[in-house]
């Protein structure tokens, strides 16, 4: 399922829900968004792409369904979203080789699963590079005038995704949105310097940023959690960019781990405005 501005407003209404009241409003200096599911809807359905290649080639245990295996992996999804790409492969070498079998390298599996998702995603990217394809349909909606709104408040604004960063940056540029974006950060070889935790930590050195001056955006307990960690304020989209419904799943984990604000998606922008920056 693909989801449009207009299919979202008719899944569900559009919702803003504080959890953590703002206790400095104006103080944010810098703001992070995650990528996909939060900027980008291009890679929707990667959760089933994933899923169906896990159940592929994890051998079963007798008696085990082809569904305990989906209940499995989206439980792995679940705990790993948010983090490099690598991770979620390692888990399925991890698990064939616990099972018994010798796998593949966790990069093997890697590019297998980015030629199976390039299937769904460059046919969409190609509809936009032709001019047959609506950018705003793959946008997060409201996305563009939240950055907008950041940008007139002179914020920069930086991606930190668990995608590679060279998709991420050829992504963001099919979106039309490069430009209000300080810095693209995503998922390289060298792993231990790319995680969202690196990216994080890093900008709040370089900014040299207080509690409450950096605001997070993300649908990830990773981004999240590690924006929390360091000061800032997490606002979370609570709606499951696969299926188009609120995930009460999503917000308990979400919630866990300390967002303070929960959107559907960024329609909301005046209601943002406020929270961060008072009226």
């Amino acid at each position: 399922m693909s989801l449009t501005q207009t299919d979202l407003s008719l899944v569900h209404p559009i919702t803003f829900q504080i959890v953590h009241p703002n206790p400095m409003p104006g103080r944010v200096r810098v703001a992070v968004f995650d990528f996909d599911g939060t900027v980008s809807l291009l890679r929707t359905g990667w959760q089933n792409v994933m899923t169906e290649m896990f159940v592929e080639l994890v051998p079963r245990h007798p008696n085990e369904s082809a569904n305990d295996l989906q209940a499995m992996v989206r439980a792995m999804i679940h705990r790993t979203n948010g983090q490099p790409t690598i991770v979620q492969m390692q888990e399925i070498a991890d698990t064939i080789r616990a099972r018994g079998k010798s796998p593949l390298t966790a990069n093997e599996y890697k590019a297998q699963f980015l030629k199976r998702l390039h299937l769904q995603v460059e046919p969409r990217l190609a509809a936009i590079r032709e001019g047959n394809g609506n950018v705003e349909r793959w946008r997060m909606p409201g996305v563009h005038a939240l950055l907008e709104m950041l940008r007139a408040r002179s914020v920069p604004c930086y991606i930190a995704s668990g995608t590679d960063e060279q998709p991420v940056r050829n992504e963001t540029e099919a979106l039309e949105l490069t430009p209000y974006f300080a810095g693209i950060f995503g998922a390289r070889d060298d792993f231990a310097s790319s995680t969202k935790t690196a990216i994080i930590r890093r900008l709040v050195s370089e900014h040299q940023l207080r509690e409450n001056e950096l605001v997070v955006f993300g649908d990830a307990v990773e981004e999240i959690r590690v924006g929390k960690e360091r000061g800032a304020l997490a606002i979370a989209v609570r709606l499951n960019e696969q299926t188009g419904v609120m995930d009460e799943e999503q917000q308990a984990r979400l919630g866990a781990v300390g967002a303070d604000v929960f959107v559907t998606d960024f329609r909301v922008v005046e209601e943002i405005r406020g929270y961060l920056f008072g009226n």
